[in-house]
């Protein structure tokens, strides 16, 4: 993909503003009906919510890191990695996305959370826009990170902001689904 980096940069941000406001919503419900299963034995809206927390402590540091290096950059356009690019495609929310099957030290199922693991998240939220306001004058492409499934396989700084953030629009979509089926 190739894309005017300022649009990139936008268009993240308007997703990450999205996810707040559903988070937001999130913290204002009770924790019984965030933390009950679907009949279907799926994740709790609670257990959606720490899968993307695993994530984001492991990303957020490393993209903040990478970002803090990466050289000073007023390209006017961003190309995905021929791997960032597939992967970013497949982390999109559905239909555009593909089924995966979560990794077993990703998989936050019957762990016993609370109001906090949205709290974090949503902290999580607030990190990831500060560090797209940070990206506006790097340089996206010069500074790689392991991915967390496969840490041989490096991915550019843009591509995991992008693969992090579609990540995340397809759990809190997961975790929605599963509240409009208990109500």
């Amino acid at each position: 993909m190739i894309i005017q980096t300022q649009k990139l940069l936008e268009m993240l941000s308007v997703l990450i503003q999205e996810h707040l406001e559903t988070v937001n919503q999130f913290i204002e419900m009770p924790e019984e009906i965030l933390s009950k299963r679907p009949v279907t034995g799926g994740w709790t809206a609670f257990e959606c919510i720490e899968h993307l927390n695993i994530y984001g402590r492991y990303y957020l540091p490393k993209v903040k890191s990478g970002l803090s290096s990466a050289p000073d950059k007023e390209d006017s356009m961003y190309k995905s990695g021929l791997m960032g690019n597939y992967f970013v495609n497949i982390m999109r929310p559905f239909p555009h996305g593909k089924k995966m099957s979560t990794l077993k030290k990703t998989d936050p199922k019957f762990q016993v959370l609370d109001i906090s693991a949205v709290q974090e998240f949503r902290n999580q939220l607030l990190e990831l826009q500060e560090l797209i306001q940070i990206s506006g004058g790097k340089d996206l492409r010069s500074k790689k990170i392991p991915m967390s499934i496969f840490p041989i396989l490096k991915l550019q700084i843009g591509d995991i902001l992008q693969m992090v953030i579609y990540h995340n629009g397809r759990h809190l979509d997961q975790a929605q689904r599963v509240l409009s089926i208990e109500k």
